[in-house]
């Protein structure tokens, strides 16, 4: 079974110049965008498809979770990662 997930726009997203990224996981399986540098208002327009070896109703109820956060460099310039919100849907409500 595949499950399709559209990954659209975020808007006005907390901070200035931010560089945010959406995370997209469904059954221990994780999706990213890419980064949308210096925006608060990112548009991705990204597709991912989840590939589970189960039947249809087996993943009925389970969770799919939409995370944003933003990218930020360090004065190590190593990356670090901030947590800016997340949503979550059954996948039920989807179908």
């Amino acid at each position: 079974m595949q499950l399709r997930v559209r990954v659209v726009e975020g808007r006005q997203l907390a901070g200035n110049n931010i560089s945010p990224v959406c995370r997209v996981s469904v059954r221990r399986q994780l999706k990213q965008t890419d980064v949308c540098p210096s925006t608060n208002s990112p548009v991705w327009n990204k597709s991912f498809v989840f590939t589970f070896n189960v039947a249809p109703a087996d993943i009925v109820d389970d969770i799919l979770m939409f995370e944003v956060r933003r990218r930020l460099l360090t004065a190590i310039w190593d990356r670090a990662v901030d947590f800016l919100g997340e949503t979550c849907f059954s996948r039920a409500t989807l179908c």
